[in-house]
């Protein structure tokens, strides 16, 4: 179209040029009239340029525009791929996502066994490392010494000594009898009813420890783990979030097992109770007893640290 329209134009201006030369060659006499027409010839020829300026302009508009579609449409295309690209990775997550969740119960259920058969183990081993530690605390060089010394002393072999303690404690370990002769409570084994509680603990039952602790010092008052077990009373308390109680049973404990290797531990335990309740001079009469009965331990470092974090000093 646009070729055609360059040829007609082409083709009137040459029109032109020769009824010009014509009507020039006929009035050869009139100078003027020929150069108006000289100058209209060149106002075509300018006109004609420019028009052939406009088309090629419009020609290669248009070819930019016909570039551009194409861009388009491969950008269309290309999104396209992308968003099938997408959805192909959003299917696979939600697969991964379903298999994770599966894997994570699978796991969770495998944990909660492993968690209660290694909790039961721990409770057991606990409770004899706890029986050792005092099996040994008892049987310490002072100990041995003073028996020594009562054997020279009195002549009491060691053998009638220890036939003695060992019927002691058999007599400590008998259950309460009525004065009819009764039993008052059921026969319990000591060493089962002080794990079943520290079972208790562990699993975090701690109103079951309270009990089951609560009873074995109430039947066993003197045995190897009894200072122990009127610990874990305290302790279980202050688990609960019950720190009045807890700190009660603390100083229950370190007032009736006084030379226990866990009288400090339970002082300083409810010292600190004591100060998140707001007892600030109870608690410093806790620091204090530490620091001045028990002076060789750990605790009493800790001790003297916070009553000077508290500007208190020791008397």
């Amino acid at each position: 179209m646009k070729s055609v329209y360059k040829k007609l134009l082409r083709l009137s201006v040459s029109a032109l040029f020769v009824v010009s030369t014509m009507l020039l060659a006929g009035c050869a006499s009139n100078k003027k009239e020929q150069a108006i027409m000289q100058s209209q010839i060149t106002q075509i020829d300018e006109r004609v340029a420019s028009i052939d300026e406009r088309v090629a302009s419009i020609d290669k508009n248009m070819q930019l525009q016909a570039d551009l579609m194409a861009n388009m449409e491969q950008l269309q295309r290309s999104v396209l791929t992308v968003t099938g690209q997408i959805e192909e990775f959003n299917m696979r997550a939600q697969m991964l996502s379903q298999r994770m969740q599966k894997l994570e119960r699978s796991f969770s259920e495998m944990s909660r066994v492993y968690r209660s058969e290694v909790l039961e183990r721990s409770a057991e081993t606990n409770m004899k490392l706890e029986k050792l530690e005092k099996q040994v605390n008892d049987f310490s060089v002072e100990t041995r010494a003073f028996i020594r010394l009562m054997e020279k002393k009195s002549g009491i072999s060691e053998k009638r000594h220890r036939k003695t303690a060992t019927a002691i404690s058999r007599k400590q370990a008998e259950p309460p009898v009525k004065q009819n002769g009764a039993v008052e409570n059921i026969i319990v084994d000591p060493d089962d009813l002080y794990q079943r509680s520290y079972n208790s603990y562990l699993k975090g039952d701690y109103d079951s420890s309270i009990k089951g602790f609560s009873d074995y010092v109430k039947r066993y008052p003197e045995t190897n783990l009894s200072d122990n077990a009127a610990y874990w009373i305290a302790e279980s308390y202050y688990n609960k979030k019950d720190p009045v109680n807890a700190a009660k049973a603390f100083d229950k404990m370190a007032e009736r097992y006084p030379t226990s290797n866990k009288a400090p531990t339970a002082l300083l335990k409810s010292a600190h109770v004591l100060l998140d309740i707001n007892s600030r001079e109870k608690a410093i009469e806790r620091l204090r007893k530490i620091v001045n009965d028990y002076s060789i331990s750990s605790e009493a470092i800790t001790a003297t640290d916070m009553l000077s974090s508290l500007g208190e000093k020791n008397q």
